[in-house]
Formats: C-alpha cells, sequence, structure tokens
C-alpha cells in the first residue's frame, strides 16, 4: 500500500501496488511463521506429555535418588564381596590347621588338593589382571603408534611439497 491509498483499507486491497519481490518475500515470511507456530505446537504438546505434572527439577531429583540407591547398592554388593572373600580365607586356615592333625590323610589329601586349587584361582585372577593391564597398555602404543605414523606421513608429505617448491624456484 501507499501512503495516499483510500481509507478505509479493505481486505482486497492488500497486496495490491506493493511490489512482486516483497509479495514473494512477505509469503516466505508468512510460510516461515506458519512453519514456527506448528514446530511450536509439537514443542508444547512434546513437554506436555513429558512433563505430566512434574517439572524438570523433579525429574533431576528423581534421577539423583535412583543414581544415590544405586550407589548404595553397589557399596552393599563390594562390602558383601569382601565379606565373602574373608570368609574363604578363614575356611582355608580351618583346613590347614585340620591338615596338621593326625591320620587324616585322605582328608589332607584332598584338602591340599583344593587348597593349591584356591592358590592357583587366585593366581590366575592375578594374571588376568595383569593381562587386561598389558592389553590395556598395548592398546595405548598402538594409538600412540598410529598417531606417530600419520604425523610422519604428514611430514613427508610437508617435506615432499617443499621440494617441489624448491626445485620450481630453482628452475
Amino acid at each position: 500500500m501507499s501512503p495516499g491509498h483510500p481509507l478505509p483499507i479493505k481486505p482486497e486491497h492488500i497486496g495490491k501496488g506493493v511490489p512482486k519481490g516483497m509479495v514473494n518475500e512477505l509469503s516466505s515470511l508468512r510460510t516461515k511463521i506458519e512453519r514456527l507456530n506448528f514446530e511450536n505446537k509439537q514443542l508444547k504438546a512434546e513437554l506436555a506429555r513429558d512433563n505430566t505434572g512434574k517439572t524438570n527439577s523433579s525429574r533431576i531429583e528423581r534421577l539423583e535418588n535412583e543414581n544415590r540407591k544405586l550407589e548404595e547398592l553397589l557399596r552393599t554388593e563390594i562390602t558383601i564381596k569382601e565379606e565373602q572373600d574373608k570368609y574363604v580365607e578363614s575356611l582355608q586356615e580351618t583346613v590347614k590347621g585340620k591338615l596338621t592333625k593326625p591320620g587324616n590323610d585322605a582328608l589332607k589329601r584332598h584338602s591340599e588338593a583344593l587348597l593349591k586349587m584356591f592358590e592357583m584361582e587366585k593366581q590366575l585372577k592375578e594374571k588376568y589382571g595383569r593381562l587386561d593391564s598389558n592389553a590395556q597398555q598395548i592398546n595405548e602404543l598402538i594409538e600412540q603408534l598410529e598417531e606417530a605414523n600419520k604425523e610422519k606421513e604428514e611430514a613427508l608429505n610437508v617435506a615432499e611439497r617443499l621440494k617441489q617448491e624448491v626445485t620450481l624456484l630453482l628452475i
């Protein structure tokens, strides 16, 4: 519309006398506004589904409580395992004590075999722990080697480019 347009402005007057570029721009702006309104409605609907009367802070509190409970369960599991390890050790000591009593030859051989088995299991666990540690170190060294190879390739490429540039300059 122009400043000299007669009043009242009727709906059919809107868009008349406006350059085509402006009409296209207005049209694209209207579609953007419609799209944003649609996205806004979707987000509001999503929030309504998500919140169901709960705020984000209450959701965070719930998750923190779950985390605390899981940590407490983990601590309990660790304590139980430590107690079981101590119990196994005390049983081993008891068996060793009974082995020293005379007249228990069959029990003695069986108990010695069990004790050897327990000791071997303990050694295996230690070796597996060292193997895991060594495997981790090997993986780290492989990564460092790969990185060093990449750097070497980059350095060779740079050296080759410099060599070519020097050759061109000398020509």
